[in-house]
């Protein structure tokens, strides 16, 4: 019982002889904190770190840029497209030859289809096509991607939120850990 009567004194030491000493040095606490090597970092430093070096940051990034191109994606269904197509085949398919000597208008007198030999076909092309009404489908599918890359976003900035609440938190405490204990031990010196 007596030991801990003298730790809840030496608490509350603390607090009314340590509790002014860090208030009154509140502005060294905006300074920084030392890590190992002597560097200081600030509060700005730790969260640009921080969101700079989280993986999670960087998927949700890449995962909104992908969602931004599927919406232009959809959107690009409008414009025209053209298409050029070059094709080489070659085929000793009896079928396929004679079809290829029919597209080719080469079909003579006496042809016989089990003694056809192989066959080249050359095929060139140009297509052009433009959509001008897919009922509503295309434009559903853009507002859906338009919503998605807004949830990402909503995403984004929620752990961005969460990243710098956590940081600020552990930066204080680390802050205020040096001087709690320089507190608590000029508190037990004064008490003992």
């Amino acid at each position: 019982m007596q030991r801990k009567s003298v730790f809840v004194i030496g608490c509350f030491a603390m607090l009314v002889v340590g509790g002014p000493a860090i208030l009154a040095r509140a502005d060294e606490f905006a300074s920084g904190v030392t890590v190992d090597g002597g560097t200081t970092l600030t509060l700005e430093d730790c969260i640009q770190e921080a969101l700079k070096g989280n993986p999670e940051v960087e998927i949700l990034k890449a995962r909104l840029d992908e969602s931004r191109a599927r919406e232009e994606e959809v959107a690009s269904e409008y414009w025209p497209r053209v298409t050029v197509v070059e094709r080489i085949d070659q085929t000793d398919i009896p079928s396929r030859v004679y079809n290829y000597r029919l597209d080719q208008r080469d079909v003579r007198d006496g042809l016989h289809l089990n003694s056809l030999n192989q066959r080249y076909n050359y095929h060139t092309g140009v297509e052009s096509r433009m959509l001008l009404y897919d009922g509503g489908k295309r434009f559903w599918q853009k507002q859906v991607e338009a919503l998605n890359s807004v949830a990402l976003r909503a995403s984004l900035v929620e752990l961005q939120n969460a990243l710098v609440a956590g940081i600020s938190r552990q930066f204080y405490e680390a802050l205020a850990l040096d001087r709690v204990i320089a507190a608590s031990r000029a508190a037990l010196e004064r008490v003992l």
